[in-house]
Protein backbone atom coordinates (compact mmCIF):
# COMPACT_ATOMS: atom_id res chain seq x y z
CA UNK A 1 0.00 0.00 0.00
CA UNK A 2 2.85 2.36 0.82
CA UNK A 3 4.49 1.77 -2.56
CA UNK A 4 1.18 2.35 -4.33
CA UNK A 5 0.71 5.67 -2.54
CA UNK A 6 4.26 6.76 -3.41
CA UNK A 7 3.66 5.92 -7.08
CA UNK A 8 0.48 7.99 -7.08
CA UNK A 9 2.28 10.94 -5.46
CA UNK A 10 5.10 10.57 -8.00
CA UNK A 11 2.52 10.63 -10.77
CA UNK A 12 1.10 13.93 -9.51
CA UNK A 13 4.62 15.38 -9.34
CA UNK A 14 5.41 14.30 -12.90
CA UNK A 15 2.15 15.76 -14.17
CA UNK A 16 2.83 19.10 -12.49
CA UNK A 17 6.38 19.17 -13.86
CA UNK A 18 5.12 18.57 -17.41
CA UNK A 19 2.61 21.40 -17.15
CA UNK A 20 4.82 23.85 -15.29
CA UNK A 21 3.91 27.35 -16.61
CA UNK A 22 7.28 28.88 -15.73
CA UNK A 23 10.85 27.62 -15.47
CA UNK A 24 12.48 29.34 -12.50
CA UNK A 25 15.99 28.64 -11.26
CA UNK A 26 17.08 28.97 -7.67
CA UNK A 27 18.67 32.33 -8.54
CA UNK A 28 15.41 33.63 -10.03
CA UNK A 29 13.49 32.55 -6.94
CA UNK A 30 16.03 34.23 -4.68
CA UNK A 31 15.74 37.53 -6.59
CA UNK A 32 11.95 37.38 -6.31
CA UNK A 33 12.22 36.72 -2.57
CA UNK A 34 14.68 39.59 -2.09
CA UNK A 35 12.55 42.11 -4.00
CA UNK A 36 9.30 41.13 -2.24
CA UNK A 37 11.08 41.20 1.13
CA UNK A 38 12.33 44.71 0.37
CA UNK A 39 8.80 45.85 -0.51
CA UNK A 40 7.52 44.35 2.74
CA UNK A 41 10.21 46.03 4.83
CA UNK A 42 9.66 49.42 3.19
CA UNK A 43 6.00 49.16 4.18
CA UNK A 44 6.72 47.99 7.73
CA UNK A 45 9.52 50.43 8.45
CA UNK A 46 8.64 53.53 6.43
CA UNK A 47 5.02 53.57 5.23
CA UNK A 48 3.77 52.53 8.69
CA UNK A 49 5.58 55.55 10.16
CA UNK A 50 3.65 58.12 8.10
CA UNK A 51 1.38 60.24 10.31
CA UNK A 52 -1.87 61.37 8.70
CA UNK A 53 -4.87 63.10 10.15
CA UNK A 54 -7.43 63.05 7.31
CA UNK A 55 -9.53 59.92 6.88
CA UNK A 56 -9.17 59.91 3.07
CA UNK A 57 -5.40 60.10 3.28
CA UNK A 58 -5.31 57.54 6.08
CA UNK A 59 -7.36 55.13 3.96
CA UNK A 60 -4.97 55.55 1.01
CA UNK A 61 -1.87 55.03 3.15
CA UNK A 62 -3.40 51.99 4.81
CA UNK A 63 -4.31 50.56 1.40
CA UNK A 64 -0.76 51.01 0.11
CA UNK A 65 0.64 49.53 3.32
CA UNK A 66 -1.64 46.48 3.14
CA UNK A 67 -0.80 45.79 -0.52
CA UNK A 68 2.94 46.04 0.13
CA UNK A 69 2.75 43.76 3.17
CA UNK A 70 0.69 41.28 1.15
CA UNK A 71 3.37 41.24 -1.55
CA UNK A 72 5.96 40.65 1.15
CA UNK A 73 4.29 37.38 2.21
CA UNK A 74 5.80 35.86 -0.93
CA UNK A 75 9.35 35.89 0.43
CA UNK A 76 9.45 33.60 3.47
CA UNK A 77 8.32 30.28 1.95
CA UNK A 78 10.79 30.81 -0.89
CA UNK A 79 13.64 31.53 1.53
CA UNK A 80 12.94 28.38 3.55
CA UNK A 81 12.58 26.28 0.42
CA UNK A 82 15.94 27.53 -0.89
CA UNK A 83 17.51 26.91 2.54
CA UNK A 84 16.59 23.22 2.26
CA UNK A 85 17.74 23.03 -1.36
CA UNK A 86 21.03 24.62 -0.33
CA UNK A 87 21.37 22.02 2.40
CA UNK A 88 21.41 19.27 -0.23
CA UNK A 89 23.62 21.07 -2.74
CA UNK A 90 26.24 22.79 -0.58
CA UNK A 91 29.73 21.26 -0.68
CA UNK A 92 30.40 21.90 3.01
CA UNK A 93 27.46 22.07 5.43
CA UNK A 94 29.57 23.10 8.40
CA UNK A 95 31.03 26.00 6.43
CA UNK A 96 27.54 27.01 5.35
CA UNK A 97 26.39 26.89 8.98
CA UNK A 98 29.34 29.05 10.03
CA UNK A 99 28.53 31.59 7.34
CA UNK A 100 24.95 31.80 8.58
CA UNK A 101 26.18 32.27 12.16
CA UNK A 102 28.49 35.16 11.22
CA UNK A 103 25.86 37.02 9.23
CA UNK A 104 23.19 36.36 11.85
CA UNK A 105 25.35 38.34 14.28
CA UNK A 106 26.05 41.04 11.70
CA UNK A 107 22.39 41.44 10.77
CA UNK A 108 21.05 41.58 14.32
CA UNK A 109 22.16 45.16 14.99
CA UNK A 110 20.56 46.80 11.89
CA UNK A 111 17.51 44.56 12.38
CA UNK A 112 16.99 45.72 15.97
CA UNK A 113 17.68 49.37 15.11
CA UNK A 114 15.17 49.31 12.28
CA UNK A 115 12.41 47.44 14.12
CA UNK A 116 12.84 48.62 17.72
CA UNK A 117 15.16 51.62 17.51
CA UNK A 118 17.67 50.00 19.86
CA UNK A 119 19.40 46.67 20.44
CA UNK A 120 17.20 44.05 22.08
CA UNK A 121 16.91 40.29 22.47
CA UNK A 122 13.12 40.33 22.14
CA UNK A 123 13.15 39.34 18.48
CA UNK A 124 15.68 37.84 16.07
CA UNK A 125 16.21 38.36 12.36
CA UNK A 126 15.37 35.88 9.64
CA UNK A 127 19.04 34.92 9.28
CA UNK A 128 19.01 33.73 12.90
CA UNK A 129 15.91 31.72 12.02
CA UNK A 130 17.73 30.19 9.05
CA UNK A 131 20.78 29.45 11.19
CA UNK A 132 18.74 27.47 13.72
CA UNK A 133 16.75 25.68 11.03
CA UNK A 134 19.90 24.70 9.14
CA UNK A 135 21.45 23.33 12.34
CA UNK A 136 18.25 21.35 12.91
CA UNK A 137 18.51 19.91 9.39
CA UNK A 138 22.09 18.81 10.03
CA UNK A 139 21.11 17.07 13.25
CA UNK A 140 17.97 15.40 11.86
CA UNK A 141 19.76 14.29 8.69
CA UNK A 142 22.65 12.81 10.71
CA UNK A 143 20.24 10.90 12.97
CA UNK A 144 18.18 9.47 10.12
CA UNK A 145 21.32 8.35 8.28
CA UNK A 146 22.74 6.39 11.20
CA UNK A 147 23.28 2.73 10.22
CA UNK A 148 20.26 0.58 11.02
CA UNK A 149 22.06 -2.75 10.89
CA UNK A 150 20.57 -5.98 9.60
CA UNK A 151 16.90 -6.89 9.81
CA UNK A 152 16.89 -9.53 12.54
CA UNK A 153 14.32 -10.29 15.25
CA UNK A 154 12.83 -6.84 15.09
CA UNK A 155 16.15 -5.13 15.75
CA UNK A 156 16.00 -3.32 12.41
CA UNK A 157 12.60 -1.80 13.17
CA UNK A 158 13.61 -0.98 16.73
CA UNK A 159 16.62 1.02 15.54
CA UNK A 160 14.49 2.88 13.02
CA UNK A 161 11.94 3.68 15.71
CA UNK A 162 14.78 5.10 17.83
CA UNK A 163 16.06 7.17 14.93
CA UNK A 164 12.62 8.59 14.23
CA UNK A 165 12.12 9.37 17.92
CA UNK A 166 15.51 11.11 18.07
CA UNK A 167 14.80 13.18 14.97
CA UNK A 168 11.36 14.10 16.33
CA UNK A 169 12.88 15.17 19.66
CA UNK A 170 15.46 17.40 17.94
CA UNK A 171 12.74 18.91 15.75
CA UNK A 172 10.44 19.61 18.70
CA UNK A 173 13.22 21.26 20.71
CA UNK A 174 14.09 23.42 17.70
CA UNK A 175 10.50 24.61 17.30
CA UNK A 176 10.40 25.50 21.00
CA UNK A 177 13.72 27.35 20.74
CA UNK A 178 12.54 29.36 17.72
CA UNK A 179 9.43 30.39 19.65
CA UNK A 180 11.17 31.22 22.93
CA UNK A 181 13.85 33.47 21.41
CA UNK A 182 11.33 35.27 19.22
CA UNK A 183 12.88 34.20 15.93
CA UNK A 184 11.24 35.48 12.77
CA UNK A 185 8.24 33.23 11.98
CA UNK A 186 8.90 31.32 15.24
CA UNK A 187 7.93 27.62 15.15
CA UNK A 188 6.44 27.90 11.68
CA UNK A 189 9.86 28.43 10.07
CA UNK A 190 11.16 25.21 11.59
CA UNK A 191 8.03 23.28 10.62
CA UNK A 192 8.27 24.56 7.03
CA UNK A 193 11.91 23.52 6.90
CA UNK A 194 10.98 20.00 7.97
CA UNK A 195 8.18 19.86 5.39
CA UNK A 196 10.51 20.84 2.55
CA UNK A 197 13.12 18.36 3.81
CA UNK A 198 10.93 15.33 4.49
CA UNK A 199 8.65 15.81 1.47
CA UNK A 200 11.34 16.92 -0.96
CA UNK A 201 10.49 14.07 -3.32
CA UNK A 202 6.99 15.55 -3.72
CA UNK A 203 7.58 19.28 -3.91
CA UNK A 204 3.93 20.10 -4.47
CA UNK A 205 2.96 18.28 -1.28
CA UNK A 206 5.73 20.03 0.68
CA UNK A 207 4.56 23.39 -0.68
CA UNK A 208 0.95 22.69 0.36
CA UNK A 209 2.13 21.69 3.84
CA UNK A 210 4.19 24.87 4.11
CA UNK A 211 1.21 26.99 3.07
CA UNK A 212 -1.03 25.32 5.64
CA UNK A 213 1.56 25.99 8.35
CA UNK A 214 1.85 29.65 7.36
CA UNK A 215 -1.92 30.17 7.44
CA UNK A 216 -2.06 28.38 10.79
CA UNK A 217 0.50 30.88 12.09
CA UNK A 218 -1.37 33.95 10.83
CA UNK A 219 -4.29 34.45 8.44
CA UNK A 220 -2.40 37.29 6.74
CA UNK A 221 -0.13 34.59 5.33
CA UNK A 222 -2.90 33.65 2.89
CA UNK A 223 -1.08 35.99 0.51
CA UNK A 224 1.91 33.62 0.64
CA UNK A 225 0.13 31.54 -2.00
CA UNK A 226 2.11 33.45 -4.64
CA UNK A 227 5.40 32.25 -3.15
CA UNK A 228 4.04 28.70 -2.91
CA UNK A 229 3.06 28.69 -6.60
CA UNK A 230 6.46 30.07 -7.59
CA UNK A 231 8.16 27.24 -5.69
CA UNK A 232 6.26 24.80 -7.91
CA UNK A 233 7.92 26.48 -10.91
CA UNK A 234 11.42 25.62 -9.65
CA UNK A 235 13.34 23.73 -12.36
CA UNK A 236 16.00 22.23 -10.11
CA UNK A 237 18.75 24.46 -11.49
CA UNK A 238 20.85 26.76 -9.31
CA UNK A 239 21.15 29.55 -11.86
CA UNK A 240 23.72 32.33 -11.90
CA UNK A 241 23.83 34.48 -8.78
CA UNK A 242 26.40 36.34 -6.67
CA UNK A 243 27.49 33.99 -3.87
CA UNK A 244 27.17 36.57 -1.09
CA UNK A 245 24.09 38.36 -2.43
CA UNK A 246 21.61 37.54 0.33
CA UNK A 247 24.12 37.78 3.18
CA UNK A 248 25.18 41.30 2.15
CA UNK A 249 21.79 42.53 0.96
CA UNK A 250 19.88 41.67 4.14
CA UNK A 251 21.81 43.71 6.75
CA UNK A 252 22.61 46.47 4.23
CA UNK A 253 19.02 47.13 3.21
CA UNK A 254 17.91 47.16 6.86
CA UNK A 255 20.56 49.72 7.77
CA UNK A 256 19.69 51.92 4.78
CA UNK A 257 15.99 51.77 5.65
CA UNK A 258 16.85 52.77 9.21
CA UNK A 259 18.79 55.80 7.98
CA UNK A 260 16.00 56.68 5.54
CA UNK A 261 13.41 56.58 8.30
CA UNK A 262 15.55 58.81 10.50
CA UNK A 263 16.11 61.29 7.67
CA UNK A 264 12.53 61.47 6.38
CA UNK A 265 10.43 60.78 9.46
CA UNK A 266 12.84 61.48 12.29
CA UNK A 267 11.83 58.22 14.02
Amino acid sequence: MGETLCRKLDGVSQCLDRHRPLQLSGAALKWIALVTMLIDHIAAMCVATIEVWEWATLWNVWGIYSIMRGIGRTAMPIFMFLLVEGFFYTHNRWKHLGRLAVFALVAEIPFDLTIFGWFTWEHCSVITTMLICFAMLMAVDAILKLPAGEEKQGRFYGIWAGKIAGAAAVSALTLVLLTVIGADYTWCAGAMTLAFYLLRRWRWLAALAAYALLVLLDMSELYAIVGILLILCYNGQKGRQPKWLFYVFYPMHLFLLYLLRLWVFGA
